[in-house]
């Protein structure tokens, strides 16, 4: 099963780099960045989603997390209107971004 799910991601990931690839962005690095941004996410959790949904996410997320003051911490909580689930189901996006902390995401 593991390895099923593994082949899964992968080409998952190919298909979300070639969407983010295709994106119009100001974020040069999409590509890359949405690829590790999904890399260890469930297959079962991205599956929800289209490529280019996911490619947005990744697109918006990096737009947000990437300008941060060294010491300061930005945390965002929000439910995307311009994404939805393929089942319809609403969901809400937890982001982070801080210096390495032990236990940052186990206290959030």
């Amino acid at each position: 099963m593991a390895v099923r799910s593994q082949r899964e991601l992968s080409s998952l990931l190919k298909r979300i780099e070639k969407a983010a690839a295709g994106r119009k962005s100001t974020n040069p690095d999409l590509a890359i960045y949405a690829t590790q941004f999904f890399s260890t996410a469930a297959v079962e959790d991205l599956l929800t989603f289209t490529d280019d949904d996911l490619a947005f996410i990744a697109d918006d997320s990096l737009g947000f997390l990437k300008d941060r003051m060294r010491g300061r911490h930005k945390v965002r909580v929000f439910n995307p209107k311009t994404v939805s689930a393929k089942d319809g189901q609403p969901f809400t996006v937890l982001e982070i971004v801080n210096d390495d902390m032990p236990f940052l995401v186990e206290s959030v």
